[in-house]
C-alpha cells in the first residue's frame, strides 16, 4: 500500500467517523484541516467526473438505440416498397 492511499483511507475513515466534518478529521488526524479539505475537494471532482462519464454513456447509449430504431424504419420501409 502507498502512501498516498493509507492518505487516502485515514482521511475517508475521519470523515466518516466525524459526518464529514473536516475539522473534526482533521483534529482527529492530527493534521491541517488545510489537508482534509482539499482531500475532500479532490474526492468531489472525481465524483463529478464519474457522473460525468456516465451520463454521457447514457446518453451515447440512447442515440445508438435511436439509430438502430431509424435504420430498421428504413429497412422496413425499403422492404415495403419492393
Amino acid at each position: 500500500m502507498t502512501i498516498d492511499e493509507l492518505k487516502h483511507k485515514a482521511i475517508t475513515a475521519a470523515l466518516q467517523r466525524h459526518n464529514n466534518n473536516a475539522e473534526k478529521a482533521a483534529w482527529d488526524l492530527k493534521v491541517s484541516a488545510r489537508t482534509v479539505y482539499t482531500f475532500k475537494s479532490e474526492q468531489e471532482i472525481k465524483e463529478d467526473k464519474y457522473k460525468i462519464i456516465e451520463e454521457n454513456k447514457i446518453v451515447e447509449n440512447w442515440i445508438e438505440e435511436q439509430r438502430r430504431k431509424q435504420k430498421r424504419k428504413q429497412i422496413i420501409k425499403q422492404l415495403k416498397n419492393k
